[in-house]
């Protein structure tokens, strides 16, 4: 029981510590004194750091950051993740960035942050947790990665569109979770982060409200897409990985 207890208690720390690290963003900037700018990248270098060393000490879960094995059936793994970054017209032109070294830095580090916590930590804990029920641990470390866009409650954005983040998230973080379960590569779901992200950083003139400025027809639309794109993405998932040993 006390190490049933000590599981949940990891796994709930694994989930909050990004929405923690989101919330103390302000306050990095205005207690130190430093550009707005640079919080963003500080603050998910520091949930890498805290991760990193929660898992050294305590979690202790096996993480693969690289593998050069088998390199065909890896890209092959990679496919649906980058059908899914096509269908949400990842792949569009870039706009620019004010600091271009900057916003880079901060995709990299916000992609490789949160993949070694949902990714690398998360699914082995729920994995455990979950009676070794792979899928079911690739769901709730999906939801836990959606669950971080709840964090816009706070900044008042309209509740369909922080549905269709949610779901968009955890479709993608099906996608991803599958990828480094069959791969063991945490750098191939880093990268698909990486692109998924670059938008945000780098936006394109008239794209940053589009989603903000739909119809009142258009919004519910929105939120069924995005969750039908989640079963989709479940059902790839659970395709990709029903054979699957791990051994967490």
């Amino acid at each position: 029981m006390r190490e049933k207890r000590l599981e949940i208690g990891t796994a709930v720390i694994l989930v909050l510590l990004p929405i923690a690290v989101i919330l103390s963003e302000n306050t990095v900037y205005t207690l130190f004194r430093l550009d707005a700018a640079y919080s963003q990248l500080i603050v998910d270098a520091a949930m890498f750091m805290v991760a990193f060393v929660l898992n050294h000490y305590w979690i202790k879960v096996k993480v693969d950051p690289f593998n050069t094995k088998k390199p065909v059936s890896q890209f092959l793994n990679m496919i649906p993740g980058i059908v899914m970054l096509a269908i949400t017209g990842k792949f569009s032109p870039l706009g620019t960035a004010k600091n271009v070294i900057l916003a880079i830095a901060t995709v990299l580090m916000v992609a490789i942050a949160e993949e070694f916590v949902f990714r690398g930590l998360l699914i082995p804990v729920m994995y455990k947790l979950v009676n070794q029920h792979l899928f079911i641990a690739l769901i709730i470390s999906a939801f836990g990665f959606g669950s971080i866009h709840l964090i816009n409650l706070l900044n008042h954005f309209p509740m369909y569109l922080i549905g269709a983040q949610v779901f968009m998230a955890a479709a993608t973080g099906m996608l991803y979770g599958a990828l480094y379960v069959k791969t063991h590569n945490l750098t191939l779901p880093i990268i698909l982060h990486v692109i998924t992200d670059l938008p945000i950083f780098f936006p394109r003139p008239g794209t940053a409200n589009a989603a903000s400025e739909l119809t009142g027809n258009q919004r519910p639309l929105m939120v069924i897409f995005m969750f039908g794109l989640f079963l989709i993405s479940c059902l790839v998932a659970y395709l990709q990985i029903r054979k699957t040993k791990v051994d967490y």
